[in-house]
């Protein structure tokens, strides 16, 4: 098998109380009682194991460390926590138990569960573990554990586990900030975007949030488990840890007592074959309050010295909590910080957008009215209009328009429309004044024609009448030469001179005007 790539511990930031408390949709407390059927059978001879059983992790939810298994991994690696030991605070320098079994459980009721129960499925389910601890190797630790178990005491379920890992790849998982259900992620599988992201992830310095979006490891290869530590500041939703309650109020230690009758070297050799044994009952001290002189001579040594570097150790690591919160808490801050520059900056560049796009529009509406008036004063040939054009384009201000209207108002002087109207109507008027001279000339033409011709009519009428007359003397001097008519005869008919007469009689021309 290929040597892993990555090991890492199974872990996030420090949980302190009974159950997790980000709730969500999965989430119910669970009960150590629960835990208990997991607990491996122990011959009761064996007084220096403590049984103890513990969910070491939670499949298919992120942890606090910003790591998630899903149900395909935890398949495939489950067993192999089998024969793996128990740390301290995953301190492999400190090996204090054994894994005997491993199983499935479900999430919230620790109902054992098997590989046909999820397999396929994306819900949080446990991976439940049993095994021993060794009293002869930390019996303090055994005693804290079993008071930890013990709903009576003021330090119950303060221990929980996490577990080592080893793998060779992983891929990411994108997710709402604040979530952690794997079924609500985006798996991400490309290389080269896990290589660009993975500095985001926890695991490699950053703070598993990037642009509003959490990211995960989830290790997807060759993983195996390289051990569990019982720890005070469980990674995920695992606090707790069971282990079989017996009453007692004091550890029983076991004291052999034995002459020693010759030293060779750094080796004791007992010469004498009976060996006698006495049960020694040591008082544990679990506050300031229980040193008293009486206590005192109840108490080792050793009692005092634990109980000092318990208060020591618990002073310890509430400063690292501390100041790990506080390290979180700038970094949360430090994000914080980033998002709003990065939020006032698109808002000023959206805001500078905004106040171009209006001074853009600003700038058309204002060439479309001055270009408007101008069309409403002059009328331009397209030459014109175009250097008219460029013109009212370069002027920024409503000064500067009127200036502009003061200059051309001489040099389009013969554009102006006004102008323009002026002389039409001018040339109308005109040519309407000439129009009734030409008129009032040719009906007086007219009227003097129709009286010249009226004389030349009457001039006429006269000239005939005056040759009738003429012809009519004429005819009365034949007549009288001949005798004239005799009385019988009838009246003649008119006359030349009458036909004539009567022809041009005034009465039969009529004058116009």
């Amino acid at each position: 098998m290929e040597k892993p790539k990555y090991t890492s511990i199974f872990a996030s930031c420090p949980l302190r109380c009974v159950i997790g408390e980000e709730k969500d949709m999965y989430l119910s407390k669970a009960s150590l009682e629960s835990l208990k059927p997991f607990i491996p059978a122990i011959d009761s001879k064996n007084i220096d194991l403590l049984p103890i059983s513990a969910d070491v992790c939670l499949i298919n939810s992120g942890n606090k460390n910003g790591d998630v298994i899903n149900t395909e991994t935890a398949l495939s690696m489950y067993k192999t926590f089998v024969n793996k030991y128990f740390d301290t605070e995953h301190n492999r320098g400190k090996v204090v138990g054994v894994v005997l079994t491993a199983t499935f459980s479900e999430y919230g009721t620790h109902k054992l569960l098997e590989e046909k129960d999820v397999k396929g499925k994306d819900f949080p389910f446990y991976i439940t573990v049993g095994g021993v601890l060794w009293r002869t190797v930390s019996n303090k630790l055994c005693d804290l554990i079993e008071a930890a178990s013990d709903p009576a005491s003021d330090s119950y379920m303060d221990y929980g586990c996490s577990w080592e890992l080893a793998f060779s790849q992983f891929d990411l998982v994108e997710m709402e900030q604040g979530e952690k259900n794997l079924s609500k992620g985006t798996i991400i599988k490309d290389p080269e975007t896990i290589e660009k992201l993975k500095k985001y992830l926890k695991c490699f310095g950053g703070s598993g949030v990037k642009d509003g979006k959490s990211y995960y490891r989830m290790p997807n290869e060759n993983v195996i488990a390289m051990g569990i530590g019982l720890t005070e500041k469980p990674a995920a939703d695992v606090k707790g840890i069971a282990t079989k309650i017996e009453e007692t109020k004091a550890s029983e230690t076991i004291v052999l007592e034995a002459p020693v009758k010759k030293v060779e070297k750094i080796i004791s050799q007992s010469q004498e074959t009976n060996v006698k044994t006495r049960r020694e009952t040591n008082m544990k001290i679990t506050s300031i309050t229980d040193i008293t002189d009486e206590n005192l001579k109840q108490c080792t040594a050793s009692s005092v010295t634990e109980f000092i570097q318990s208060e020591l150790k618990k002073a310890s690591e509430s400063y690292v909590a501390e100041k790990q919160q506080q390290a979180t808490a700038n970094t949360k801050l430090q994000e914080t910080t980033e998002n709003l520059n990065k939020s006032v900056k698109e808002m000023k560049a959206s805001l500078d957008t905004l106040q171009k796009e209006k001074a853009d529009r600003d700038k058309v509406d204002s060439f479309n009215a001055h270009m408007s008036e101008v069309c409403a004063s002059y009328e331009l040939p397209e030459d014109v209009t175009k250097i008219v054009v460029d013109d009212l384009k370069s002027l920024a201000t409503e000064e500067a328009f009127a200036a502009w209207k003061t200059k051309a108002s001489t040099l389009l002087k013969s554009y102006s429309k006004a102008e323009a109207k002026a002389k039409k109507d001018k040339e109308a008027a005109d040519k309407a004044a000439e129009d009734k001279a030409d008129k009032d000339k040719a009906d007086k033409d007219a009227a003097k024609a129709s009286e010249d011709e009226m004389e030349a009519k009457k001039k006429t009428a006269k000239a005939n009448i005056a040759i009738a007359s003429a012809v009519e003397g004429a005819l009365d001097n034949a007549d009288k030469e001949k005798g004239g008519l005799p009385n019988t005869s009838t009246a003649s008919a008119p006359g030349l001179k009458e036909k004539f007469a009567a022809a041009f009689a005034e009465d039969n021309f009529v004058i116009t005007k």
